[in-house]
């Protein structure tokens, strides 16, 4: 028996998601309101339905989801091994994503986060980035990394991904990635030893 078509997602969804893929692709000033009824096939009675802030309230909406997504992501990497093999998944997944995309996707958080004149936008941008780097410290404090440690590893991992990712697309060339890899092993390493050291004083 042929399986029944999944349904059409609804207007609101499909705005949510075109908005987070042409913010990541255009950034928030470059994705227009025309571009975004047209592709998401909704009209803009619908977009000020659901959305009465207009595009600002959108992109909000959409910075939220983008940042759901991307704890999916670190749960994911580091839901088994040891925490280089989370950082060797994180930077795969993102080396993947840019080369399917011929290096038109972007993070829509960094995005979100430089949407000068959308204070909401960016509170967004930022709430989702602190949760990610919550999470991760989470997974490697319960690895044994020492709170602080863990802290700041995740801070400087995350900003070093999205300053990657940007400068891939620019340079259509994952090397960046490539080198924020070698450098987060690194890194990575003189956090451990450290906590390795506090435990043993």
């Amino acid at each position: 028996m042929p399986t029944a078509p999944k349904p059409r997602p609804r207007p609101r969804a499909r705005l949510v998601n075109t908005a987070l893929t042409l913010v990541g692709q255009h950034g928030f000033a470059d994705a227009g309101l025309a571009e975004l009824t047209a592709q998401s096939q909704a009209s803009k009675n619908s977009l000020y339905q659901y959305f009465p802030g207009g595009k600002a309230e959108l992109v909000e909406a959409s910075t939220s989801l983008a940042g759901r997504r991307l704890l999916r992501y670190i749960d994911a990497a580091t839901s088994k091994g040891e925490p280089h093999e989370w950082i060797g998944r994180f930077i795969e997944l993102w080396k993947r994503v840019l080369v399917r995309s011929d290096f038109r996707v972007g993070c829509p958080l960094l995005a979100a986060a430089l949407a000068d004149g959308a204070p909401r936008v960016q509170e967004a941008a930022t709430a989702a980035y602190r949760e990610c780097e919550r999470r991760f410290t989470a997974a490697l404090v319960e690895y044994g990394v020492d709170e602080h440690g863990a802290r700041v590893f995740a801070s400087v991992f995350m900003s070093s991904i999205e300053g990657a990712v940007a400068r891939a697309r620019a340079a259509r060339d994952i090397s960046p990635l490539t080198d924020v890899y070698h450098s987060m092993m690194a890194l990575l390493d003189l956090t451990m030893a450290h906590a390795e050291v506090e435990a043993a004083e």
